[in-house]
């Protein structure tokens, strides 16, 4: 076995900091991705709400323009 030199210590120290930060930016990726399809689902149902409620408004417009 051969004796753990410090410049052996200091490397292995940084890469075991490499590999924690490394899978600190994949969790993050994971979240930002996870965050990011609800907020395109929310962004889809909000629209077709959008389109509902313009179809609403269009018939109620006209319901009130035949009473005119």
């Amino acid at each position: 076995m051969k004796p753990d030199f410090p410049a052996d210590r200091k490397l292995n120290e940084q890469l075991n900091e490499l590999e924690r930060k490394i899978d600190q930016a994949v969790e993050l990726l994971s979240r930002l991705r996870r965050e990011n399809r609800e907020l395109q689902e929310k962004i889809a149902r909000l629209e077709t709400l959008r389109l509902k409620l313009i179809d609403q408004l269009n018939s109620i417009i006209d319901k009130i323009d035949s009473l005119l």
